[in-house]
């Protein structure tokens, strides 16, 4: 697993110039070197770090919470926590899963299992899906319909519900 630093690169640099992005990457210097600390007093210097770089510009703000909370999980409970606590109702740096992911349930799937993922019809148009998937077509009706809907980009008319048939030695990770 990963943070896809070139897709985190690409959008901070389009999103941000100047003083904003130089904020950003010392931000994200400060996390490095706060994880280099043992736990767990190198996660509770991560809030007080984040209130440090706080600005009057909310987009920024959200950018940086966004990488405070990355950095947080992953001083919490690892590659596992960063994974499962990734918040994408804003931006988030991209994690991709690359490798099982353990602790899991892949055990307790069927060998071929129903699998529906609630997102933009852009996606389905690309063919480029993110790796959040569910075997509960109720909650992949949430994250289409529901989930995002207070978000300023969100439009109804553009949302679906996939699905999909996989095997599930093709699983990276569940949590039944």
């Amino acid at each position: 697993m990963s943070i896809n630093i070139s897709k985190m690169l690409d959008h901070l640099e389009k999103s941000f110039s100047g003083n904003k992005l130089k904020l950003i990457y010392s931000f994200t210097d400060a996390m490095v070197s706060i994880l280099r600390k043992t736990q767990p007093e190198g996660c509770s210097q991560i809030n007080a770090t984040f209130e440090s770089y706080l600005t009057d510009d909310e987009k920024l703000n959200t950018t940086i919470d966004s990488i405070r909370h990355s950095f947080f999980s992953y001083c919490v409970g690892g590659i596992h926590d960063l994974y499962c606590n990734q918040e994408n109702e804003d931006w988030y740096p991209p994690v991709e899963l690359t490798e099982c992911l353990y602790p899991n349930d892949n055990d307790k799937l069927p060998e071929i299992i129903t699998i529906y993922r609630g997102c933009c019809v852009d996606e389905y148009d690309n063919q480029s899906f993110g790796q959040a998937w569910t075997t509960d077509i109720e909650i992949a009706k949430t994250f289409a319909y529901i989930h995002y809907s207070n978000q300023s980009w969100f439009d109804k008319r553009n949302r679906i519900v996939c699905q999909a048939n996989i095997a599930n030695k093709d699983v990276l990770f569940s949590r039944i």
